[in-house]
């Protein structure tokens, strides 16, 4: 976008809302901004600009022309002091009084606006060039005019109130609220089998490394495991021993995970004995739990869904994770590679039918 050509339109912008409202310093740079699609930090230099340039040539005006504007102003104070004061020959006559000073450039002048007609139909007193006023009646001064205003702007509704309209229209409909399902029951400890070995390249390496992590209860590294597999099993050196075990246990359940760990495939992976039992470990298993329940719902929904409506089906439950818990979640899950979650409009949300096993472990 050219400077000049910016220019152009502010200073042209500009000069219409000057036309509308009369007033230099009534401009505002928001408007300005809207008729002239500029950015706010090059809109702001040029209308300063635009406004000294307008000054300087209001201040510029010939004399003659100040000359009749002030004596057009004369007429109109003296019409309002013969408005005010009565008419015909029983009004008094008026002392003397100086004539207004002309408002300095940078003022707003007054508000012209007609006000609204009388019953009887009769039109507003209006100001001719004669200085004659028609139907003036019994109307007050012009400084007494009342000024429109614009109308407010509804508020935005909240994303509460949008839950709650909707939740009045899906009773409506006989349709069912958002309401979490219950998890189902936590898997049981699995038991050595020959089927945990069975199929591998080295069944017999493959037969110790299933004894050993059944009798453990829980994953582990290579280097565990080589060091509690019997010395005419273990495979090549300890320092290799992750490259070697997987060599010898491809085929089998067992299989190497990201981050190092050794586990049964098919099998989801214990929580990490070091991690047990401390409150930072429950309250990441408790809100995996309520996020089990809250995905598996949403994929049984069968509709579009708002935060604010499974904050309220969970209630109590969800406000022990703060109030950024289940925004991110969903943020999450709208922003991954295969999203689970897809945004429909401004705060409604859809399924997008990827299995909720996926994306998280259930307990």
């Amino acid at each position: 976008m050219a400077k000049n050509d910016l220019r152009a339109r502010v200073y042209q912008a500009a000069d219409e809302l000057f036309i509308e409202s009369g007033s230099l310093q009534s401009i505002g740079q928001r408007a300005v901004r809207e008729r002239a699609k500029g950015g706010s930090n090059d809109v702001g230099p040029l209308l300063d600009d635009w406004r000294a340039s307008r000054e300087a040539m209001l201040g510029s005006r010939p004399a003659a022309l100040a000359a009749i504007a002030e004596e057009f102003a004369g007429r109109l104070w003296l019409m309002a002091q013969l408005m005010s004061g009565g008419s015909g020959d029983s009004a008094r006559p008026l002392p003397a009084q100086p004539l207004p000073a002309a408002p300095p450039p940078t003022t707003r002048p007054a508000q012209r606006t007609r006000p609204a007609p009388t019953k009887t139909g009769s039109a507003a007193p209006t100001a001719e060039p004669t200085g004659r006023l028609r139907g003036a009646g019994n109307v007050g001064l012009f400084s007494e005019l009342p000024r429109p205003e614009r109308p407010a702007k509804a508020p935005k509704p909240s994303a509460k109130r949008v839950a709650t309209v909707r939740n009045f229209k899906i009773r409506e409909a006989g349709q069912k609220l958002f309401v979490l399902v219950d998890p189902k029951p936590p898997l049981q400890p699995g038991v050595l089998t020959e089927a945990d070995w069975t199929g591998a390249r080295d069944e017999k390496l493959a037969e110790a490394v299933a004894t050993i992590l059944r009798k453990n209860g829980d994953r582990l590294r290579a280097f565990d495991i080589h060091k509690r597999l019997p010395k005419n099993l273990r495979p090549g050196t300890r320092d290799h021993a992750q490259r070697d075990l997987k060599l010898g246990l491809f085929g089998s359940r067992i299989e190497w995970a990201n981050g190092g760990w050794f586990w049964f495939k098919g099998e989801p992976l214990p929580k990490h004995r070091m991690t047990l039992g401390t409150p930072a470990a429950e309250k990441r298993r408790q809100g995996d739990v309520l996020w089990w329940r809250i995905a598996h719902t949403i994929a049984g929904l069968g509709r579009d869904f708002t935060q604010a409506e499974i904050e309220d089906a969970c209630g109590d439950e969800i406000r022990n994770f703060g109030d950024t818990w289940l925004r991110l979640r969903l943020t999450r899950m709208r922003e991954r590679s295969e999203p689970f979650i897809q945004l429909v409009s401004a705060g409604i949300m859809r399924w997008t039918g990827l299995d909720p096993a996926e994306i998280v472990v259930e307990d």
